[in-house]
C-alpha cells in the first residue's frame, strides 16, 4: 500500500516502473476506480485538499519517486519549465480521469468497455512518453471486472470473444497480444 484514503497528502509519487491501482471507499465497500502505469502521477489534486482521495496499492514491484509539496512549489518557482510539465501532468490525470469515468458511466456494452480499456492503457503508455508499441501490465482479472462494473466470469469471456475475432491473441496462459493497426499490446493478466 502506497498510501490510503484520508490520510495526509504530503506527497505526490511519480511512477519510474511498475504499476499500481487506486482504490476508493464508497458504501462500506472498496471499488477500483483507476490504474497508474510508469509516467504518470499519483493524486496530484488531493495536494490541494490536504488528503488523498483514494487509495493507491502496487500491482507488482514498483519504483516511485516521492515529491514534496513545498519541493515541487520551489522547484516550479525557479524553473518555468517544471511549471509547464506540471500543468501537463495535472491535465492529463484530469483526462484520465474524465475517460475512466466514461467507461463506468458510458452508454457501452460489455465487449466495447473490454476494448475501451485496453485501449485506453495504450494511450496512456504512448503519451507517457514510451516509445514501444508493447508493454506489460500486471492486473489481476477481479481488479479489471471492478474497475469495469463487470464479473469475473464475464471479462473472461468477452477476452475470449476478441480472440475469437481475432483482434487479440493469448499468448501462453496468462498473456494477451492485442493487433491493431497503430499499437502492439502485449497485456499480462494475473488469473487470480
Amino acid at each position: 500500500m502506497i498510501f490510503k484514503q484520508g490520510e495526509k497528502a504530503e506527497l505526490i509519487f511519480a511512477i519510474s516502473a511498475g504499476s499500481l491501482k487506486l482504490i476508493a471507499h464508497v458504501k462500506d465497500s472498496d471499488r477500483v476506480i483507476d490504474f497508474r502505469i510508469p509516467g504518470e502521477l499519483i493524486d496530484v489534486c488531493s495536494l490541494n485538499e490536504g488528503r488523498y482521495a483514494y487509495s493507491a496499492q502496487a500491482l507488482e514491484d514498483i519504483y516511485l519517486c516521492e515529491i514534496g509539496k513545498e519541493t515541487l512549489n520551489d522547484i516550479a518557482s525557479q524553473i518555468p519549465e517544471v511549471q509547464g510539465r506540471l500543468m501537463n501532468v495535472v491535465s492529463q490525470e484530469l483526462i484520465n480521469i474524465q475517460k475512466s469515468s466514461m467507461l463506468m458511466h458510458g452508454n457501452i456494452n460489455s465487449e466495447e468497455k473490454i476494448a475501451a480499456f485496453v485501449l485506453n492503457l495504450a494511450w496512456r503508455y504512448q503519451n507517457s512518453g514510451d516509445s514501444r508499441r508493447e508493454f506489460k501490465l500486471h492486473l489481476p482479472r477481479t481488479d479489471i471486472a471492478d474497475f469495469l462494473g463487470l464479473s469475473k466470469e464475464s471479462v473472461i469471456r468477452l477476452l475470449k470473444k476478441l480472440q475469437e475475432r481475432k483482434f487479440i491473441q493469448f499468448e501462453e496462459k496468462m498473456s494477451i497480444l492485442l493487433i491493431l493497426k497503430r499499437y502492439k499490446i502485449l497485456l499480462v493478466l494475473n488469473w487470480i
